[in-house]
Protein backbone atom coordinates (compact mmCIF):
# COMPACT_ATOMS: atom_id res chain seq x y z
CA UNK A 1 0.00 0.00 0.00
CA UNK A 2 1.35 3.39 -0.99
CA UNK A 3 0.12 6.70 0.44
CA UNK A 4 0.71 10.10 -1.11
CA UNK A 5 -0.03 13.36 0.56
CA UNK A 6 -0.63 15.99 -2.08
CA UNK A 7 0.19 19.49 -0.91
CA UNK A 8 0.01 21.51 -4.10
CA UNK A 9 -0.71 21.16 -7.79
CA UNK A 10 2.93 20.59 -8.73
CA UNK A 11 2.90 17.42 -6.61
CA UNK A 12 0.26 15.94 -8.93
CA UNK A 13 2.95 15.72 -11.62
CA UNK A 14 5.16 13.76 -9.22
CA UNK A 15 2.36 11.26 -8.55
CA UNK A 16 1.79 10.83 -12.28
CA UNK A 17 5.51 10.29 -12.89
CA UNK A 18 5.66 7.75 -10.07
CA UNK A 19 2.72 5.81 -11.49
CA UNK A 20 4.22 5.76 -14.98
CA UNK A 21 7.65 4.68 -13.74
CA UNK A 22 6.37 2.00 -11.36
CA UNK A 23 4.04 0.30 -13.80
CA UNK A 24 1.90 -0.58 -10.78
CA UNK A 25 -1.55 -2.11 -11.06
CA UNK A 26 -3.39 -0.05 -8.48
CA UNK A 27 -6.66 -1.60 -7.30
CA UNK A 28 -7.88 1.08 -4.87
CA UNK A 29 -7.61 4.83 -5.23
CA UNK A 30 -8.78 6.98 -2.34
CA UNK A 31 -8.53 10.74 -2.74
CA UNK A 32 -9.64 12.65 0.31
CA UNK A 33 -9.55 16.35 1.23
CA UNK A 34 -7.00 17.36 -1.38
CA UNK A 35 -6.90 20.34 -3.71
CA UNK A 36 -6.90 18.86 -7.19
CA UNK A 37 -8.02 20.58 -10.37
CA UNK A 38 -10.67 18.82 -12.48
CA UNK A 39 -8.26 18.34 -15.39
CA UNK A 40 -5.62 16.84 -13.07
CA UNK A 41 -8.17 14.44 -11.59
CA UNK A 42 -9.19 13.25 -15.06
CA UNK A 43 -5.55 12.84 -16.08
CA UNK A 44 -4.81 10.81 -12.94
CA UNK A 45 -7.83 8.54 -13.44
CA UNK A 46 -6.88 7.93 -17.08
CA UNK A 47 -3.47 6.71 -15.91
CA UNK A 48 -5.02 4.04 -13.68
CA UNK A 49 -7.12 1.63 -15.77
CA UNK A 50 -6.72 -1.15 -13.19
CA UNK A 51 -8.49 0.71 -10.35
CA UNK A 52 -11.43 -1.31 -9.05
CA UNK A 53 -12.32 0.80 -6.00
CA UNK A 54 -12.62 4.57 -6.34
CA UNK A 55 -13.25 6.76 -3.29
CA UNK A 56 -13.49 10.53 -3.78
CA UNK A 57 -14.17 12.51 -0.63
CA UNK A 58 -14.22 16.27 -0.08
CA UNK A 59 -11.96 17.11 -3.01
CA UNK A 60 -11.42 20.82 -3.39
CA UNK A 61 -12.26 22.99 -5.21
CA UNK A 62 -15.16 21.21 -6.92
CA UNK A 63 -12.83 18.72 -8.53
CA UNK A 64 -15.47 16.33 -9.81
CA UNK A 65 -17.25 17.92 -12.74
CA UNK A 66 -19.76 16.73 -15.31
CA UNK A 67 -16.96 15.90 -17.82
CA UNK A 68 -15.36 13.63 -15.18
CA UNK A 69 -18.64 11.81 -14.57
CA UNK A 70 -19.18 11.52 -18.33
CA UNK A 71 -15.65 10.10 -18.72
CA UNK A 72 -16.62 7.36 -16.23
CA UNK A 73 -19.75 6.53 -18.27
CA UNK A 74 -19.86 3.62 -20.68
CA UNK A 75 -21.71 4.71 -23.82
CA UNK A 76 -23.32 1.99 -25.93
CA UNK A 77 -22.73 3.96 -29.12
CA UNK A 78 -19.00 4.43 -28.58
CA UNK A 79 -18.16 1.03 -27.09
CA UNK A 80 -16.42 0.47 -23.78
CA UNK A 81 -14.16 3.51 -23.71
CA UNK A 82 -14.91 4.86 -20.24
CA UNK A 83 -12.02 5.50 -17.90
CA UNK A 84 -11.52 3.03 -15.03
CA UNK A 85 -13.06 0.11 -16.93
CA UNK A 86 -12.48 -2.27 -13.99
CA UNK A 87 -14.27 -0.11 -11.38
CA UNK A 88 -16.63 -2.13 -9.19
CA UNK A 89 -16.89 0.28 -6.23
CA UNK A 90 -17.66 4.00 -6.48
CA UNK A 91 -17.86 6.22 -3.41
CA UNK A 92 -18.31 9.98 -3.69
CA UNK A 93 -18.80 12.40 -0.83
CA UNK A 94 -18.89 16.19 -0.95
CA UNK A 95 -20.16 19.04 -3.09
CA UNK A 96 -19.28 18.91 -6.77
CA UNK A 97 -20.13 20.42 -10.15
CA UNK A 98 -22.21 17.80 -11.93
CA UNK A 99 -25.91 17.19 -12.28
CA UNK A 100 -28.04 14.29 -11.12
CA UNK A 101 -28.72 13.06 -14.65
CA UNK A 102 -25.01 12.70 -15.43
CA UNK A 103 -24.47 10.76 -12.19
CA UNK A 104 -27.43 8.42 -12.71
CA UNK A 105 -26.47 7.83 -16.36
CA UNK A 106 -22.95 6.85 -15.28
CA UNK A 107 -24.25 4.51 -12.57
CA UNK A 108 -26.69 2.90 -15.02
CA UNK A 109 -23.94 2.33 -17.56
CA UNK A 110 -21.86 0.56 -14.94
CA UNK A 111 -24.68 -1.49 -13.42
CA UNK A 112 -25.65 -3.06 -16.72
CA UNK A 113 -24.10 -6.51 -17.12
CA UNK A 114 -21.39 -6.87 -19.73
CA UNK A 115 -19.21 -9.82 -20.69
CA UNK A 116 -16.37 -7.39 -21.43
CA UNK A 117 -16.00 -5.74 -18.03
CA UNK A 118 -16.99 -6.14 -14.40
CA UNK A 119 -20.24 -4.60 -13.23
CA UNK A 120 -20.43 -1.95 -10.52
CA UNK A 121 -21.19 -3.86 -7.31
CA UNK A 122 -21.21 -1.09 -4.74
CA UNK A 123 -21.78 2.63 -4.74
CA UNK A 124 -22.19 5.11 -1.94
CA UNK A 125 -23.26 8.62 -2.88
CA UNK A 126 -23.23 11.39 -0.27
CA UNK A 127 -23.97 14.64 -2.04
CA UNK A 128 -25.86 17.04 0.21
CA UNK A 129 -26.21 19.71 -2.47
CA UNK A 130 -27.44 17.44 -5.29
CA UNK A 131 -31.17 17.31 -5.91
CA UNK A 132 -32.57 14.39 -7.91
CA UNK A 133 -36.14 14.49 -9.25
CA UNK A 134 -38.19 11.58 -7.88
CA UNK A 135 -39.33 10.58 -11.39
CA UNK A 136 -35.70 10.26 -12.54
CA UNK A 137 -34.88 8.14 -9.50
CA UNK A 138 -37.82 5.86 -10.22
CA UNK A 139 -36.67 5.52 -13.85
CA UNK A 140 -33.20 4.63 -12.58
CA UNK A 141 -34.61 1.87 -10.35
CA UNK A 142 -36.76 0.43 -13.15
CA UNK A 143 -33.96 0.57 -15.74
CA UNK A 144 -31.33 -1.06 -13.54
CA UNK A 145 -33.76 -3.60 -12.02
CA UNK A 146 -31.49 -4.45 -9.13
CA UNK A 147 -32.02 -4.32 -5.36
CA UNK A 148 -29.08 -1.93 -4.92
CA UNK A 149 -30.89 0.73 -6.93
CA UNK A 150 -34.03 0.34 -4.83
CA UNK A 151 -31.92 0.72 -1.70
CA UNK A 152 -30.33 3.85 -3.19
CA UNK A 153 -33.77 5.31 -3.92
CA UNK A 154 -34.92 4.56 -0.39
CA UNK A 155 -31.83 6.17 1.17
CA UNK A 156 -32.22 9.27 -0.96
CA UNK A 157 -35.87 9.61 -0.05
CA UNK A 158 -35.04 9.12 3.64
CA UNK A 159 -32.47 11.90 3.43
CA UNK A 160 -34.85 14.19 1.52
CA UNK A 161 -32.37 14.58 -1.29
CA UNK A 162 -34.87 13.55 -3.93
CA UNK A 163 -37.37 16.13 -5.09
CA UNK A 164 -40.71 15.79 -6.78
CA UNK A 165 -41.33 17.51 -10.11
Amino acid sequence: MVYFRLWNHSTNENVGSFIERSGCHLQTLRLESIPIRPADLLELLRMLPTVENLVLSDLLPNSITKPAIQALTFAASSGDEAILPMMTTFVVDGGYLFDADALLTMLQSRLIHSHLRPRLRHFDIILPTLSIPAARLQEFVVDTAIPMAASFLSRLNDNLIATTP
